[in-house]
């Protein structure tokens, strides 16, 4: 695309700036022009910019001799470095408007008046004085717009080193005016008249000299400014980008939260439609083949692959895949996170930050590699030796959870749910079982109508209620209950059928059962079974609190018959009684009519407690 910048290529020369056609809107070019479209002549055949005092009018020439006195000028940059409001001031539009005018309608001539302020300014770490600066240079750098190659190569081999120097006084007090500062004098602008600004501006961003809030600050005004330039500068966004993956595992919160923000506006521009859709909306088969003759000379200019980026990443912190329990390599036995694991784990929490702001920020579903990630995240929902690790995590997850599916996404994900139910993590497949109620409902008309998914969802989560933790059942109980309720699973497709099966699985006596628990030190299998059948029945009533299905009062009639079987049957048997009625007691009037006398009198006498005064 000859209207974006390219680094091998800078405009260097005056010649390549004159013959230079330049486009200052970013939106233009990046899927259609506009029907008549003008850019700006060249140079040569601007207006004067370099006039004398007597070339200029009346009025003209009193604003040239106020801001080329000296005295003038001196006690104007004293008056806007005075602080006015503590704590309030901010960046001043007015003043930014001002200084645009004023570098624009006279070019350089004036800029000499002003530079002994500049650079005093920039070695003042004051707010006020900083906040004047970034007011001047913003005018200054949007006031440039129109001057010549020699005057603009000049300006920024003298305003390079001023921003150095400012940049080592940034605080917390300034740092919102320069990042609004700079964003500001990129916005709408050519990046190929401002490649020396670009350039300089990603290099090293995270030097360390300064600690670690000068680094995060440098990254936030860069990601600012290459905001506003959004897919113009690819070349530069390929070096940030090489540049960022070396440094995902830095030290400090804040740089790491920073980074990850950065590589999410990378990547923010890049919306791959779908094929068959970006094909329908073009008008003829000439605009297809331009398409596609543009994507060819794209490649090995641009910025690389999302799905390339995510295997380069996944590649960096799969070496914790090799664990059964995460939280069990994360930690020794201090509660620590092992050494040969932190530089692995804070780069992990990079990527986190970059998720969740991708998430929030993406205008397509969720592409599917982002589920490479999700058996990595799930098991460390409940890490406990790094509650950073563990609230990073709870965020994505559910930023995750709650995202839009596309259909080619859906087999991806169902296939990441079903790696982590078949791990040995209990704590990873909760925490898979608690995602999957949230993304399915966020998702319901997308996989409700794909009948092959829905099966491998319900088998899913019918496996895991057989799974030997208690904890993993009954989370699945309560992922099933869920299901039916939103209609996911239909209760017409014979669900209670197996549940009643499992129900019915024959338990060893009690001498037996306790000598097989000593020995084992778990409990049996045919225990496991059956409380797998009582919480798929369980689920089934619970799906339904406000009615009483046909079916439902034989359900509360089987799961009555155990009410004396070994925890945590028994356990799991009252609850759900215990449930019904409170979910049921407002209507109690009109459900009962759904029994016979005789499943009331069973129902009153284990529902309604034995008068205390009896």
């Amino acid at each position: 695309m000859w209207h974006r910048y390219d680094s091998a290529s800078p405009l260097l020369t005056e010649k390549d700036w004159n013959n230079c056609s330049f486009i200052e809107k970013t939106h233009w070019g990046y899927y259609c022009w506009p029907k008549d479209m003008k850019s700006y002549a060249p140079f040569d055949e601007q207006p004067k910019l370099d006039r004398s005092r007597e070339e200029l009018t009346e009025l003209e020439g009193v604003v040239f001799d106020h801001f080329t006195d000296e005295k003038f000028v001196s006690k104007l940059i004293e008056y806007f470095s005075l602080e006015e409001r503590k704590g309030k001031d901010k960046f001043c539009n007015r003043r930014f408007v001002m200084f645009k005018g004023l570098f624009r309608n006279y070019g350089d001539s004036i800029l000499q008046v002003f530079k002994p302020h500049i650079e005093r300014l920039a070695t003042d770490s004051q707010e006020s004085s900083q906040r004047c600066l970034t007011e001047i240079v913003a005018g200054l750098m949007r006031g440039s717009k129109h001057w010549g190659f020699q005057k603009t190569q000049a300006l920024w081999e003298f305003l390079i080193p001023v921003l150095e120097k400012a940049f080592t006084h940034l605080g917390h007090e300034t740092l919102k005016d320069w990042v609004y500062s700079l964003s500001t004098a990129c916005e709408s602008r050519d990046p190929r008249k401002l490649h020396w600004f670009l350039e300089w501006i990603i290099k090293d961003p995270i030097k360390g000299d300064g600690g670690s809030i000068l680094d995060a600050s440098r990254l936030m005004i860069l990601k600012a400014c290459l905001c506003q330039q959004e897919w113009r500068i690819p070349t530069i966004q390929h070096k940030l980008l090489s540049y960022l993956e070396g440094h995902m595992d830095h030290n400090y919160k804040n740089v790491r939260d920073c980074m990850g923000s950065c590589i999410c506006k990378l990547y923010n521009n890049r919306c791959m439609l779908q094929s068959h859709l970006l094909m329908s909306s073009l008008q003829s088969h000439h605009a297809a083949v331009n398409i596609r003759r543009a994507d060819a000379q794209r490649q090995g200019y641009s910025l690389s692959r999302l799905s390339d980026f995510f295997q380069r990443t996944f590649s960096r912190v799969g070496a914790l895949r090799d664990s059964d329990d995460w939280v069990a390599q994360l930690s020794n036995g201090s509660g620590q996170v092992k050494e040969e694991k932190q530089g692995t784990v804070r780069l992990l929490k990079t990527v986190m930050r970059w998720l969740r702001d991708a998430l929030g920020t993406m205008i397509r579903p969720l592409p599917a590699e982002f589920f490479l990630f999700l058996p990595l995240l799930t098991p460390l929902e409940s890490c406990e030796a790094d509650e950073e690790l563990q609230n990073e995590t709870n965020l994505t997850l559910a930023c995750m959870a709650q995202s839009l599916l596309e259909e080619g996404s859906v087999l991806p994900c169902i296939k990441a749910l079903e790696e982590i139910a078949s791990g040995k993590s209990w704590r990873a497949k909760c925490s898979m079982l608690k995602y999957l109620q949230v993304m399915i409902f966020n998702n319901l008309f997308v996989l409700g109508k794909q009948h092959e998914n829905v099966k491998r969802v319900q088998d899913l989560v019918e496996r895991l209620l057989k799974d030997d933790r208690l904890e993993v059942r009954e989370t699945a109980g309560v992922t099933l209950s869920g299901l039916l309720h939103c209609q996911f699973i239909s209760m017409e497709s014979k669900v209670k059928g197996p549940f009643e099966k499992l129900c019915k699985t024959a338990l060893p006596n009690r001498s037996k059962r306790l000598r097989l628990v000593a020995v084992d030190g778990a409990a049996t299998d045919a225990i496991v079974q059956r409380h797998a059948g009582i919480l798929g029945l369980s689920a089934c009533v619970q799906a339904f609190p406000y009615d009483v299905p046909d079916w439902m009062p034989q359900i509360l009639m089987d799961l009555t018959d155990h009410l004396h079987d070994p925890q945590p049957i028994e356990m799991t048997v009252r609850k759900t009684l215990s449930d019904f009625r409170r979910t049921h007691h407002d209507n109690w009037h009109e459900h009962k009519q759904q029994f016979t006398d005789d499943q009331l009198v069973i129902l009153t006498d284990l529902l309604v407690s034995p008068c205390y005064y009896a």
